[in-house]
């Protein structure tokens, strides 16, 4: 399991550890996200949904600073300090490099394609 993975079934933990389904409800409504319509019909449904839809959003810190807010006793983590789901890790992150010639190719999270070689190529939007 990478640490990303493990990050984000550690926040579904303390969410069912420590909130009850109305306390659930006000943290969706705190991060305005809408309570019914996460998917699924029962509380660990909705807290799997929320913790998914947060991370697909880049909103993960908004989740563990609302929840340090409404809960400080739980130990949140940092979502700084652990590998985003575009790279999972320095030794990851580092497999990603490629070395051709004189190029260095480095993929991180990409919203196109890199197209060429070496200093010749170019970038185009998908």
């Amino acid at each position: 399991m990478t640490a990303q993975r493990e990050y984000l079934v550690n926040l579904r933990e303390l969410l069912t550890a420590h909130f009850r389904e109305s306390e659930l409800r006000t943290l969706c409504f705190d991060l305005d996200v809408e309570y019914e319509d996460l998917r699924g019909t029962g509380r660990s449904d909705k807290e799997r949904e929320l913790v998914a839809y947060l991370d697909r959003h880049d909103r993960m810190g908004e989740l563990t600073e609302v929840g340090a807010r409404l809960r400080p006793d739980i130990p949140w983590r940092d979502p700084d300090d652990i590998p985003t789901h575009a790279g999972t890790g320095e030794a990851e992150a580092n497999a990603r490099v490629e070395q051709r010639g004189k190029s260095n190719i480095h993929i991180e999270r990409a919203t196109g394609i890199a197209i060429g070689a070496g200093d010749a190529g170019g970038y185009r939007q998908e």
